[in-house]
């Protein structure tokens, strides 16, 4: 049968804003962003920018990898689920 495959984008798609609407209308990416511990506010940084630091990619690869979870979490929480 047919499977289905997450992809995600990769370093290069960062910007201040990306996660936002998923943070402020689902319960599971809530609790993604919610859940990262780092050395820095990654929802801000997020949500917010500045670009310059979102663009560096010390914290452009946290950022992204943070908004591809929170993204799959919503996906699963509305019952779709990857194979791959």
């Amino acid at each position: 049968g047919m499977k289905t495959a997450f992809l995600f984008s990769g370093q290069g798609a960062q910007y201040p804003g990306m996660g936002k609407d998923l943070y402020e209308n689902y319960d599971s990416a809530k609790a993604v962003f919610d859940s990262i511990a780092t050395d820095f506010d990654v929802k801000t940084l997020c949500f917010e920018g500045p670009k310059e630091q979102l663009d560096d990619t010390q914290y452009a690869q946290v950022a992204i990898f943070a908004h591809a979870m929170a993204a799959a979490a919503v996906l699963q929480e509305n019952g779709i689920h990857a194979d791959v």
